[in-house]
């Protein structure tokens, strides 16, 4: 069985971005700089989502009870997905669509994949910016 795939889903634990040299990666604003994510970028609705990777190459959200907007579906086809186990590198494909922030495929570093927890790291870009940021993504199953 592919443990990415598996039938819980994968929901968020912590996000946590720190510089090479372990300083605050996260530039919150002009005079912050933060380390934990959850403290200032996420919201409640981001931390109850649900994703789920298919066999087919989907990766799909379920939102959770927490909706962003009371008027959005509670869950959608974020894009796609290629895993290479080889090189533990997890590739997203994002939907081409306007409303979508994310034009191009973005590599995330598997660091750890087993029965109940998946740690991701990637560069993730500002929102309106072209600037990017180190983050490490932590994961459980449900």
């Amino acid at each position: 069985q592919n443990l990415l795939t598996n039938k819980n889903g994968w929901t968020i634990d912590s996000a946590i971005s720190r510089t090479a040299d372990g300083k605050p990666g996260y530039q919150l604003s002009t005079e912050s700089r933060i380390t934990n994510l959850f403290q200032g970028c996420f919201s409640p609705c981001d931390m109850d989502d649900t994703l789920y990777f298919f066999t087919d190459g989907r990766e799909y959200v379920d939102y959770g009870r927490i909706l962003y907007n009371p008027n959005s579906p509670a869950n959608r086809t974020l894009g796609d997905y290629q895993m290479d186990y080889e090189n533990d590198i997890l590739t997203f494909f994002p939907p081409q669509s306007k409303y979508y922030e994310l034009t191009a495929p973005v590599d995330a570093t598997v660091v750890q994949l087993s029965d109940n927890r998946l740690i991701l790291e990637m560069e993730m870009q500002y929102p309106s910016s072209t600037d990017h940021y180190p983050v490490k993504l932590y994961y459980s199953t449900k």
